[in-house]
């Protein structure tokens, strides 16, 4: 096993990057959420749409930044489909859940091909999964 061979400090440095990588795509996440969400508002009530869209743009922008700490710490690519797609199929979930927006079998049948394809980019298997672990 490739882990057991190295010394304890750099384990503790892996992990502790991968924790701070995972906090930040949480944030993400997040941030990204808050903006859908207000982008919506903001559509659908006229008195309140300058607010929702000042503040949609705040947590727009703050994802954005997390992103970039994303991208630093992640090879690219796969930052990229773990990052758009995820909040995809986030976004699309919240909305359904929040709005009770209908979605027919063929929307949800493209929601699970996004979160299967992500899935399989991120597999330890995959090249770009190969390239991150170096």
């Amino acid at each position: 096993d490739r882990t057991m061979n190295q010394p304890v400090a750099k384990r503790r440095w892996e992990m502790s990057r991968a924790s701070a990588t995972t906090a930040l795509l949480v944030g993400y996440y997040v941030m990204g959420v808050a903006a859908a969400l207000c982008f919506k508002e903001g559509s659908t009530n006229p008195s309140r749409r300058l607010f929702y869209f000042i503040t949609g743009n705040v947590f727009g922008i703050t994802a954005t930044a997390l992103l970039m700490g994303v991208y630093a710490r992640m090879n690219a690519n796969l930052a990229l489909v773990v990052a758009a797609s995820g909040s995809f199929v986030l976004i699309q979930l919240v909305f359904w859940l929040a709005y009770h927006s209908p979605l027919t079998c063929l929307q949800w049948l493209g929601i699970l091909v996004v979160a299967v394809g992500t899935a399989m980019a991120c597999r330890p298997g995959s090249e770009a999964a190969q390239e991150e672990a170096r």
